[in-house]
């Protein structure tokens, strides 16, 4: 540790010196070092606002001979120096510092201010909550872990159970309960299967019909009933048996054939209640004898 016996009369002269040593942390002590003034910057701290907290305290000290004590680091092989300055009308000299022996040592001057103390405690409390919720978490995880693992054995056994069913058992005793489950329903199978394609025959001579309006083609024995009112505005689709069903109706009916058979396919997908209803008050069955005869031709 070096001393600078001059006592500098401007503090501009230390704030050079503090640069030139490439100074990291500095605080002012009395001129005998016995009394903290200003208290060392943080570690990781700058240096410049302390230099400036010296410098305003400098300017309401009582005058004296006061010290500024600045070091490179903290901890082990730390270089530091001492400048003087004096404040008002002071004794040209340097007060002896004041040295005190605790076995055989010198006692080097507390690093830690109140402040320090105190932001050191806040910052052990903050570690701790952290730490508290740290292992929260973790035993939060931990549970789920548990959870989840028990499940995956639980769908392990399961599928070793299926396997060792699927091996054992034959396929007939494997899906008995199924067939007895189907059996009632056995009667009814032809019935259902008849009504599902003749609904997917209807479905396709829709399609077939419609494509052959929006061609311009048309429709052997259909056509559409003649109205007197020939409605060209578009119109909400109402509810079969309201009040504006029958304005409905006309409306529809008066549709030029590509749009008519268009309305038609659409309202067979989107409302097919509506298009069910429709359907007789807008189209007219040809001849049922020549309906006939065209079927005992197919057969």
């Amino acid at each position: 540790m070096e001393d600078h016996e001059k006592i500098y009369n401007k503090f501009s002269e230390i704030e050079s010196e503090l640069k030139k040593i490439g100074a990291k942390h500095a605080r002012l002590v009395s001129g005998d070092h016995q009394e903290i003034i200003v208290g060392y910057n943080k570690p990781k701290k700058p240096i410049s606002p302390k230099v400036a907290e010296i410098k305003r305290k400098l300017a309401v000290l009582k005058p004296g001979v006061y010290c500024v004590q600045a070091t490179d680091r903290f901890g082990k092989n730390v270089h530091s120096e001492t400048f003087y300055i004096g404040v008002g009308n002071y004794k040209n000299k340097i007060p002896v510092p004041v040295k005190i022996e605790e076995q055989g040592k010198e006692k080097e001057p507390n690093l830690l201010s109140l402040e320090y103390a105190i932001d050191n405690i806040r910052s052990a409390a903050e570690l701790r909550a952290e730490c508290k919720s740290l292992i929260q978490d973790k035993a939060r995880l931990e549970g789920e872990l548990t959870a989840v693992r028990a499940q995956l054995r639980n769908l392990e056994d399961a599928n070793r159970d299926l396997s060792n069913q699927l091996d054992e058992e034959p396929e007939g005793e494997l899906f008995g309960g199924l067939g007895e489950f189907f059996k009632g329903f056995s009667p009814h199978l032809p019935a259902i299967a008849d009504r599902y394609f003749a609904l997917q025959e209807k479905r396709i001579q829709l399609d077939q019909a419609k494509v052959l309006a929006e061609h311009g083609y048309e429709l052997p024995g259909v056509k559409k009933k003649a109205v007197s009112n020939n409605q060209q505005r578009g119109m909400d689709i109402p509810e079969p048996g309201s009040e504006q069903w029958e304005e409905y109706v006309a409306y529809v009916s008066g549709l030029p054939d590509k749009d008519f058979f268009g309305h038609l396919g659409a309202l067979q997908k989107q409302f097919p209640h509506v298009y069910a209803a429709l359907y007789p008050e807008v189209m007219e069955e040809g001849e049922e004898e020549e309906e006939e005869e065209n079927e005992e031709g197919q057969e």
